[in-house]
């Protein structure tokens, strides 16, 4: 839909709640990429705009449901990462499907031959939309967490790595600063370590190895980017309809 500013529906607004879309308004156009509630609440925290609180959270997700009914907000830049829908991309015809493939087709190569391959992880889910390009552009994967790594997601990540055939692993672990946060590079590089050694052969005769060195680095965020950037701490936003 090219109208991204769809009114649905009328909607009255208090002086200051005006204020408030018109600050919200300003965070979404500050960047391409969408938003989520979430992230604009913490960007509205730390300008002192609003507290960091539930209930300033909440009246937040309120303001940014209206402005969208409303046609005061464009509804494709705010998202909801937490759900989705899937299904198998169609074509109009062989030549748009060859066309699409074409563009997204690359050829291995980049980090082939090297000894060192990366990976980045993250802890939240919302913030793919941010890294993705980056991990992308670059060949590298990029895997979301959302919590502890279960032992099935451990042995996903085995199986990748595995194939990478490689003498070293770097993963660039972004999360959050909190007691479960900070513990869980040690734990995935812990739990990882115990594959060195670990080998395999390839239908092709190839045999191929686990790394014998890996090494997990928490990038984001620690204490010293608390100090550096403000930033407010976090809270357990309650799950309910409105993003």
């Amino acid at each position: 839909m090219n109208d991204q500013y769809l009114k649905i529906r009328n909607h009255n607004y208090q002086k200051k709640t005006l204020f408030l879309l018109s600050e919200i308004k300003k965070i979404i156009d500050s960047y391409d990429l969408p938003w989520t509630i979430r992230q604009i609440h913490y960007n509205l925290v730390e300008k002192r705009i609003i507290q960091n609180t539930i209930s300033h959270y909440r009246k937040i997700s309120r303001i940014g449901t209206n402005g969208r009914y409303s046609g005061h907000l464009p509804w494709n830049k705010i998202v909801d990462d937490t759900r989705g829908a899937y299904k198998t991309r169609e074509y109009d015809s062989i030549e748009n499907g060859i066309s699409s493939f074409l563009q997204n087709f690359r050829l291995s190569g980049r980090w082939k031959d090297s000894k060192k391959r990366v990976e980045v992880w993250v802890e939240k889910r919302a913030l793919r939309r941010l890294f993705f390009p980056i991990t992308d552009k670059y060949d590298i994967y990029l895997a979301i967490g959302g919590g502890w790594n279960s032992t099935s997601a451990i042995w996903d990540a085995v199986e990748r790595i595995l194939m990478y055939n490689t003498e070293e692993l770097d993963i660039l672990y972004f999360g959050d600063l909190d007691p479960s946060g900070d513990d869980m590079p040690r734990d995935v590089e812990k739990r990882l370590r115990e594959f060195i050694g670990l080998t395999s052969t390839l239908k092709s005769g190839e045999k191929i190895r686990f790394p014998n060195e890996i090494n997990v680095n928490k990038i984001l965020i620690n204490d010293y980017d608390l100090e550096k950037y403000h930033l407010p701490k976090r809270f357990d936003v309650p799950v309910r309809k409105g993003n």
